[in-house]
């Protein structure tokens, strides 16, 4: 099973959300998780660092828009095209 995680949302982006990702592949039971890690590559790759991780389990999809509170939510996917929020819509909308 894939899941894509929009690691730029939510408060103490990306380590609150790439912390709820390790936590859960170390207490899952299956070994058939793939995570997608969708935000700043640079800041996710900096957070990875102090991380021991299985680089068959996690990739990364960078993300350069970042969606903040000024944003109309209506206008996002025109506006903010390469933000984690629409990268992940994207992904689940192609089944990858």
């Amino acid at each position: 099973m894939k899941i894509a995680i929009d690691v730029m949302g939510g408060d103490n982006f990306p380590s609150a959300n790439i912390d709820g990702v390790f936590d859960y592949l170390q207490n899952t039971n299956s070994k058939n998780i793939h995570s997608i890690l969708v935000g700043n590559e640079s800041l996710i790759k900096k957070y990875l660092n102090n991380k021991s991780l299985d680089d068959k389990s996690i990739t990364i999809i960078n993300a350069s828009d970042i969606v903040d509170d000024t944003d109309k939510p209506s206008r996002v996917f025109k506006t903010k095209p390469d933000s984690s929020l629409v990268k992940c819509i994207n992904l689940l909308k192609t089944n990858e």
